[in-house]
């Protein structure tokens, strides 16, 4: 199953002045000709250099291959679950691999990742909510900036395995400093950072470009009943402890 073409892509560009990379979270193309029209031209503008697919591939990756976007199958994991710890180990070297290579070119400007599942509202989420917590956010300022930006983000599943240090999403190794994430993100501070970079954004170049502002939702690559009320309950279980 995947989403109507009539109804157009969903693209949200999550971008962080603290993250060193910029994650462009999205729906999983309905065809190949959606993927030329609707797709790669937004992907050029925002110079995305991989594309990651959590779900089962449906398309041909001939127009990235193309057009210069290496696409990644490694990382996907079941619908409406999280990853294991391997894949987020796998993650997290491949965004530090990216952000090193792009901290020691002379135009030192951030890597643009782009990732989808079915819907781009349950696993593509999880792989923007990582790097803004590795960059340094709280956990739960990290799901609240997400899913202020990408309508229906999340699951309660999802959202308690990101706020589960123990069982759910491991902390990053703060005994890598050189090179990672945690290292090079300072290469970028020093720029001008955009509106978007300190508040985040929702990409509009393109007609066919739908905006994504807030709100609950179901968190599996499909709608479901809202989660606002469990997220509502965990940041007031966080802020009385």
């Amino acid at each position: 199953m995947h989403p109507s073409p009539a109804a157009g892509p969903k693209h949200t560009l999550i971008e962080h002045e603290r993250m060193p990379v910029r994650i462009l979270i999205t729906d999983c193309p309905p065809s190949e000709d959606m993927l030329r029209e609707a797709y790669l031209p937004v992907f050029e503008e925002l110079r995305v250099s991989h594309l990651v697919r959590l779900c089962e591939p449906t398309y041909s990756t001939a127009p990235l291959d193309a057009a210069g976007v290496r696409v990644i199958d490694s990382y996907a994991f079941a619908d409406g679950s999280a990853p294991s710890s391997e894949v987020v180990t796998a993650y997290r070297a491949f965004i530090d691999s990216l952000v090193s290579s792009a901290a020691s070119s002379p135009s030192a400007v951030k890597p643009t990742v782009a990732v989808h599942c079915v819907s781009g509202i349950g696993r593509a989420p999880i792989f923007a909510v990582i790097p803004l917590i590795d960059a340094g956010l709280d956990r739960a300022d990290a799901v609240e900036f997400v899913r202020r930006r990408r309508r229906g983000a999340f699951n309660r599943v999802q959202i308690a395995w990101i706020m589960d240090e123990r069982d759910g999403l491991p902390p990053r190794d703060r005994r890598r400093t050189g090179g990672g994430v945690t290292g090079s993100f300072k290469m970028f501070s020093g720029s001008a950072a955009t509106p978007g970079e300190r508040a985040g954004s929702v990409v509009s170049m393109a007609p066919s470009v739908a905006s994504s502002r807030g709100g609950g939702g179901g968190g599996s690559d499909r709608p479901r009943s809202s989660a606002g009320g469990f997220l509502g309950g965990l940041f007031g279980r966080k802020r009385q402890q």
